[in-house]
């Protein structure tokens, strides 16, 4: 078994799509811009190409734009806030077998902290990475290695667990072992090294 699992966040540990699309179309709305239907928003945050605020706002994008989206989301990321079914006990069978623990999210490491502590899974984490630690987010593979030298890790021991193609990128780019989950947001991907239905098949494949 892999002693080291490292967990993508937002449609792999928890469900906050609509906390997510609800933030993007205030700020747009804000800029005078359509709000954009939730499978909209959801895509263009899961794609390769995803380029930071450009995706939502265009190319006269600002950072007052991306500063609008994080000022609702804290007020709101909280918001019918859950665990996917099975994630809890599956967290606590990992503990239980020694496993290091890591969340490697491209949101911002505040939030996460926020989410995750609300939720009441914080402590089972050595570490959590977000988007504003590192210099390049996912699909790069910076956050994964900053997550194996926080737990003192290395490639081949450990398991990067996502939804969505950057997460499998990033893994693969970074020599960890791919799992991709079907119950988040993303679409199948070919790359990953397996695929799981439900959290206790994590088990199964590392």
């Amino acid at each position: 078994m892999k002693n080291t699992v490292i967990f993508d966040m937002d449609g792999t540990l928890l469900d906050s799509g609509a906390n997510i699309v609800d933030s993007i179309n205030y700020a747009r709305v804000r800029k005078g811009l359509e709000p954009l239907a939730a499978d909209d928003v959801i895509e263009r945050v899961n794609t390769l190409t995803y380029a930071s605020t450009r995706a939502f706002f265009g190319e006269n994008s600002t950072d007052a734009d991306h500063a609008a989206f994080e000022e609702y989301y804290n007020r709101s990321c909280l918001q019918n806030l859950r665990l996917y079914d099975g994630i809890l006990p599956l967290l606590q069978a990992l503990r239980d077998r020694g496993a290091k623990l890591a969340v490697a999210t491209n949101a911002t490491s505040v939030f996460a902290e926020k989410m995750l502590s609300f939720l009441g899974v914080r402590s089972f984490f050595g570490a959590i990475l977000g988007a504003d630690l590192v210099v390049h987010a996912k699909p790069d593979p910076d956050m994964l290695f900053a997550a194996l030298e926080l737990l003192g890790s290395k490639a081949d021991d450990a398991v990067f667990v996502g939804d969505s193609g950057k997460d499998i990128t990033a893994a693969n780019s970074a020599g960890i072992m791919s799992v991709f989950v079907k119950w988040g947001y993303g679409v199948e991907n070919r790359f990953a090294t397996a695929t799981i239905e439900h959290p206790d098949q994590l088990l199964g494949v590392i």
